[in-house]
């Protein structure tokens, strides 16, 4: 009896372990194609806290290969994750121009506006690129933005994709590209120069297929065509180690990737209940800011507080590499 109660018991661990290692290979083999693959690389960091404990089991008991299995997923995720957390340098001095941008999906369920413009007057942005942001909603924050806050005197919403760009400089819109990664394009005159900024949302139906060739389409044929300063923002619905991901980093630097420290989750907001009873902790980080090679980033953080929304919005400080130009 106490022999099968230790097939039992340990039958968990292993279970982890290969797991853990058949999702890594299913995800490098295969991508986002099928489901445990894409879920692997949502909640890679959380198999930490299963995997920590079993390689730790495995070692006190002297179980070899159970350790050795639990070790190879173990390693993989912390060589994947570790440069998260080492100390960067910082890329210029202290006193070099920046451009202050802001990512923030207020959730269209939202009622704290207050909340929403006290957040947004204590980080200071330049820029700010709201997301699922209903006409009442935008309304009552610009009147509340515009009486505490003179400098913040731009605006741009566009009701179709439930999107705003708000900015301390003068904005124009482009265009509006439902097809392409529900993007909100406008031009923005900064003290930097001009820069093209792409808000966008691609939504979670029609799923990761469809949300791929979106912003494939939207790279294509927006963004690598730009000569000057390009900023691509907001919720892409995907992490940081899907396809998607992978499209955009290959001509996009990531922000949090270059300024940022630690995972950096920004989905689910403690702040709100929307899955039960009890709230979740942020899970995943699917709210990013990309640039091209216009700018480096210097810091960027996900604030601690969510404003009433379902996402933590991202905050990053972009530095010129050289002087924008005055005309695109």
């Amino acid at each position: 009896m106490r022999g099968l109660l230790g097939n039992v018991f340990w039958s968990a661990p292993w279970a982890v372990a290969i797991g853990s290692c058949g999702g890594l290979v299913l995800r490098w083999l295969t991508g986002d194609h099928y489901l445990p693959g894409r879920l692997t690389g949502y909640f890679m960091p959380w198999l930490l806290v299963l995997l920590l404990p079993a390689l730790l089991g495995a070692l006190l008991s002297q179980r070899r290969w159970l350790a050795l299995t639990v070790a190879v997923p173990l390693l993989l995720i912390i060589v994947a994750y570790a440069p998260l957390f080492w100390p960067l340098p910082r890329p210029v001095e202290a006193g070099a121009a920046t451009l202050k941008v802001m990512t923030y999906n207020v959730w269209s369920e939202n009622r704290q506006v207050a909340a929403m413009a006290r957040l947004i007057r204590q980080e200071q942005p330049d820029i700010i690129l709201l997301q699922e942001i209903r006409s009442r909603q935008f309304t009552e924050l610009r009147h509340v933005l515009t009486e505490t806050d003179p400098d913040v005197a731009y605006f741009a919403y566009d009701p179709q994709l439930l999107q705003a760009v708000i900015s301390r400089h003068p904005v124009e819109q482009l265009e509006s590209l439902r097809r392409r990664g529900q993007a909100q394009k406008v031009e923005i005159t900064t003290h930097v120069g001009k820069v093209t900024v792409l808000n966008v949302h691609p939504l979670r139906q029609g799923g990761w297929k469809r949300r791929y060739r979106q912003i494939a389409a939207l790279l294509e044929e927006e963004i690598l065509p730009e000569t000057g300063a390009v900023i691509l923002a907001g919720d892409f619905n995907v992490n940081d180690h899907s396809q998607l991901y992978r499209r955009v980093t290959r001509h996009l630097s990531d922000a949090h990737r270059q300024a940022g420290f630690g995972f950096g989750f920004t989905f689910p907001s403690s702040e709100v209940n929307r899955f039960g009873r009890l709230p979740l902790p942020p899970l995943i980080r699917i709210d990013h800011i990309f640039y091209n090679e216009f700018f480096t980033a210097r810091a960027t953080r996900t604030l601690a507080q969510s404003g009433g929304s379902d996402h933590y919005p991202v905050v990053t400080e972009l530095i010129p590499r050289q002087l924008l130009p005055e005309q695109p």
